[in-house]
């Protein structure tokens, strides 16, 4: 069911943040998404931002226009987030490009899990996800 974007503006009374870290904090320098997502399990709707540290070709990523959804797998507990935005690369003194954002994260009813991230070419694969 398609949702038309005042209904999405509305947050549902179940609607709660979730903040938290996609990456292996245990690795040095390993790329890390930061992130604070506003859920809304009713219309399955999550938007927030994400921020990437450490070891990223530009620099720290800050991606504010996050938005994605929530999809159940199967008939288990398990849910996947898919989320996607846009981000500035500084490529010269005076000018920018876009890239693209991407991360798929499959959780629990707990939020323990692990996921992916995409951020312009790089890809971070299979990494866990920390909750606080």
């Amino acid at each position: 069911m398609k949702q038309n974007v005042k209904d999405r503006n509305e947050p549902s009374p179940k609607t709660y943040i979730v903040n938290g870290i996609l990456g292996n904090v245990e690795v040095q320098m390993a790329p890390l998404m930061h992130f604070s997502l506003l859920i809304d399990p009713d219309k399955s709707y999550v938007s927030g931002i994400v921020n990437i540290a450490q070891a990223t070709p530009f620099g720290d990523i800050v991606v504010k226009n996050l938005n994605g959804c929530i999809d159940s797998i199967d008939s288990t507990s398990m849910k996947t987030i898919k989320l996607n935005g846009a981000f500035l690369k500084r490529s010269g003194v005076s000018e920018s490009i876009i890239e693209q954002f991407s991360a798929q994260i499959v959780i629990d009813e707990t939020w323990k899990g692990n996921g992916l991230f995409n951020y312009g070419s790089e890809c971070i694969k299979n990494v866990p996800i920390h909750t606080y």
